[in-house]
């Protein structure tokens, strides 16, 4: 499959990729300022990163909610950052 098929099917499937980027770029910094206000510093990188895998999945999820995959994809983020979490590797501070 050329990758130009690939993106039309993709595009065809989870809408325009720069509105989907301009809302997972606008959560993640909402999301950054009430961490700010809350803590005084910002999300660690390593919890931001992520944040932006599970929110790449809220944008596309936003034009296509019966998608399976994107749900699963979610849950997987969501438990291999708890794994990061329980094991300490989240550098909890940034620097």
């Amino acid at each position: 499959v050329e990758i130009n098929d690939t993106l039309k099917e993709r595009g065809n499937s989870y809408g325009d990729f720069s509105l989907g980027i301009e809302l997972e770029t606008n959560m993640l910094s909402m999301l950054d300022k009430q961490h700010l206000e809350h803590h005084g510093t910002y999300i660690p990188d390593v919890m931001k990163t992520c944040i932006a895998r599970i929110l790449t999945k809220l944008a596309r999820i936003s034009v296509t909610p019966n998608h399976e995959d994107s749900w699963k994809d979610i849950a997987g983020y969501a438990i291999l950052t708890e794994n990061m979490i329980i094991k300490g590797k989240t550098n909890a501070e940034n620097k």
